[in-house]
């Protein structure tokens, strides 16, 4: 399970898929894509504003988890 889909899932599955759907079709990042952390950040920014904020912190803290280290620099979308 991806650290950007457990993020999500505390607004509930409807949006989640709504966010998953609007970062493939606004910013090319498709749900299983490995890319960048500034670039799903950019993302969430970009299609959230201020809230996306909590989603980054959530994305971090599932990394950080699931690696044991906090340098981690990329997610799976």
């Amino acid at each position: 399970m991806s650290a950007l889909k457990d993020a999500l899932d505390f607004l509930g599955e409807d949006s989640r898929r709504v966010v998953h759907y609007h970062m493939a079709e606004r910013h090319g990042i498709r749900a299983g894509d490995r890319v960048s952390l500034p670039e799903v950040e950019a993302a969430l920014a970009s299609l959230l504003g201020p809230a996306a904020g909590i989603i980054t912190v959530l994305v971090r803290k599932k990394l950080v988890g699931s690696s044991g280290s906090n340098s981690s620099s990329s997610a799976t979308a």
